[in-house]
């Protein structure tokens, strides 16, 4: 069975973490295993993602 919160985008997922407050949690093993699995994907993303935002940006002639 898959949640709600799986099927967002990992930046959302991320976002829940970062931003967002825990109301109920019925089992804190399990909400830190998912808490640490979407922070690691979203930083392993994230250096992707620079990385060809950078590449963009100097294509685009918008950086120095």
């Amino acid at each position: 069975m898959t949640s709600l919160f799986q099927d967002l985008p990992l930046y959302i997922q991320y976002r829940v973490f970062r931003d967002g407050k825990v109301l109920f949690c019925r089992d804190e093993t399990q909400l830190q295993r998912l808490k640490e699995r979407t922070i690691s994907g979203y930083l392993d993303f994230s250096r992707i993602l620079r990385r060809c935002c950078d590449r963009m940006l100097v294509k685009c002639d918008v950086r120095p």
